[in-house]
C-alpha cells in the first residue's frame, strides 16, 4: 500500500434510521435553545414592557445587513 492510498478519503457510513432521528432531534433542540436564548437576550435589552416583536425585527434586519456586507467583503 502506498502512502497516498493510506490517506485517501473514506466516506462515513450512513447512520441507521434511529441514529438519524437522534441526530436530527439534537440539532433541532440546539436550534430551539439558540432561538430561546436570542429572545431572552432581546427581552433583557428592552425590558419587560418592551415590544419583543419589534426588537426581533430590528435585530434580524441588522443581522441580514451585516451578513450581506461580510459576504460581499470576502
Amino acid at each position: 500500500m502506498t502512502q497516498h492510498e493510506e490517506h485517501q478519503f473514506k466516506p462515513a457510513p450512513i447512520p441507521s434510521p434511529e441514529e438519524q432521528k437522534r441526530i436530527w432531534a439534537a440539532w433541532h433542540q440546539a436550534m430551539e435553545l439558540s432561538h430561546a436564548m436570542l429572545l431572552a437576550g432581546l427581552r433583557h435589552r428592552i425590558g419587560p414592557d418592551g415590544d419583543l416583536q419589534a426588537a426581533y425585527r430590528q435585530w434580524y434586519e441588522q443581522y441580514q445587513a451585516t451578513k450581506w456586507d461580510k459576504d460581499r467583503a470576502s
